[in-house]
């Protein structure tokens, strides 16, 4: 009778070791994942205001970049404004440290720091499937995107190379399967993915997806929906996988795992006095050429670049690529997802660099048809715009010809962004009328700088004059789109 009642567990010896191994299969997951996001959340604000965070070729830009666990919880964090963008939020040169928007905000001296998100050739169809990624995070959360004029500009589309560069196979596959957003978006993102096909070749589950999806037939759209199951289980998977080298980065960092910052001041920055000191900074570093232009990269490539491209460019081809650039499509898809995803943009752009493009015989006629056609893209989703056109004759706002910041155009561009931050977006004047520009110290290039201190006409200040009137200016900052204040979510 004993030897009966024992029969059934000596039939099945591996069943307990199954069950067990089922359980810790489950429940390891579980914990690891309260773990990793615990540490994540207690470790954002101090990775935030990092310099890692602007370090080109650092052991965070991969984790940041390409994950989701850290985009994440920047933008569950009150007091951190993330910002979408390509190589000007990262570190060109030394002399700009002081005035990039992590060493600014550093202490949250009015409440925040940014959270910044990019690298090089991180466009508008990248940012797309960034933002797909972390999308139920972004309802009524603010975010600023930044934009490069060369994007819409210089070439009809991303070039192959920087798209694979920055190609996430986590942030497509959470675009391709995410059904929060709308299956004509998911589509029209499809057919601009599979422009691509060198990021699928080796992901025949999303290529699959992709395929059908952009087909659009019925029998297409049920092998869709066929594989959606698959396609959520493996961003799943992904994601713990991100998590794991979150987890990774911090326990090599545990300095970075604790926040750095000293209590908040609540005092606004003084902006007048930090135009000046960028001004006077950068002199030194743009004297050898009548562009305004860094001196060493003048010599090393510059001066040969604009050669060069005289030859090579003109307003008509400047103009046609403008009107064709598939960069157009990528920013509607960009702002249908986050109207979808009720997320509060700003779109933020580098102005052209005037005297580089008169140069070219591109004039200012045809460079306002950048600023104008953003504009209008932008005031189709209700979004506001900021795209500096008043500074477009600025030789020191950028500082290399593809519209990178010099000092002084990342004071301008945190003043923007501290605006943003607090509900007051400055007014976005009216595009100025066409006018020559002249050269430093030749009559045919840029005007010369103002002397530091010195107070320029009204169409090229920017809140600066004095601190009084920087008030004045400030107090009368107002949102260009209301609609933007009655979004749901977190203020």
């Amino acid at each position: 009778m004993t030897d009966c009642q024992h029969q059934p567990l000596a039939q099945t010896p591996h069943l307990a070791p199954a069950l067990t191994a089922m359980i810790l299969g489950i429940v390891v997951p579980v914990v690891f994942g309260f773990y990793a996001r615990s540490l994540e959340y207690r470790s954002i604000t101090a990775l935030a205001a990092d310099e890692a965070m602007i370090e080109r070729d650092g052991k965070l830009a991969p984790v940041k970049n390409q994950g989701t666990a850290l985009q994440q919880a920047a933008l569950e964090t009150d007091c951190l404004l993330p910002i979408y963008g390509s190589s000007e939020l990262v570190l060109h040169a030394a002399y700009n440290r002081p005035f990039h928007a992590t060493n600014l905000f550093r202490d949250q001296p009015t409440g925040f720091t940014v959270f910044p998100v990019g690298k090089a050739q991180t466009t508008c169809l990248i940012i797309l499937q960034k933002l797909a990624a972390i999308g139920p995070t972004l309802e009524g959360r603010k975010v600023a995107v930044s934009l490069s004029h060369a994007w819409f500009s210089d070439r009809v589309m991303a070039w192959a190379d920087g798209y694979a560069g920055n190609f996430s196979p986590l942030h497509a596959g959470e675009l391709a399967f995410n059904t929060r957003l709308s299956l004509q978006l998911r589509q029209d993102a499809a057919r601009r993915m599979l422009q691509y096909p060198e990021t699928l070749a080796n992901r025949p589950l999303l290529r699959f997806a992709l395929e059908n999806m952009a087909d659009g037939s019925p029998l297409s759209l049920a092998c869709y929906e066929a594989v959606l199951p698959l396609g959520i289980v493996h961003n799943a998977i992904l994601r713990n996988a991100d998590h794991w080298k979150v987890v990774y980065y911090l326990w090599k960092h545990p300095m970075r795992t604790s926040s750095p910052i000293s209590p908040r001041s609540g005092q606004p920055l003084d902006w007048p006095k930090l135009h000046r000191q960028a001004d006077a900074l950068y002199r030194a570093h743009s004297n050898n050429n009548e562009f305004g232009l860094d001196n060493e990269q003048w010599d090393r490539k510059l001066r040969q670049e604009l050669v060069r491209q005289k030859n090579i460019r003109s307003k008509e081809s400047f103009l046609r690529t403008l009107q064709i650039n598939q960069e157009w499509v990528d920013l509607e898809l960009l702002l249908r997802e986050l109207t979808e995803l009720g997320a509060r943009p700003l779109l933020l752009s580098m102005p052209l660099h005037g005297g580089w493009y008169d140069q070219l015989g591109i004039t200012y006629a045809a460079r306002s048809a950048y600023y104008q056609k953003l504009r209008e893209t932008g005031a189709r989703y209700h979004t506001p715009v900021v795209d500096f056109a008043d500074h477009d004759a600025d030789q020191s706002f950028c500082h290399d010809n593809m519209g990178h910041l010099a000092p002084s155009g990342l004071v301008y561009y945190s003043q923007v962004l501290d605006g943003f931050f607090h509900d007051k977006i400055p007014r976005q004047p009216e595009l100025p009328a066409p006018a020559p520009v002249s050269s430093r110290g030749t009559g045919a290039g840029l005007p010369s700088r103002l002397a530091p201190g010195s107070r320029p006409p009204p169409s090229e200040r920017f809140h600066e004059p004095s601190a009084a009137t920087a008030i004045e200016d400030r107090a009368s900052w107002t949102n260009p789109e209301p609609t933007l204040q009655g979004r749901k979510g977190k203020p």
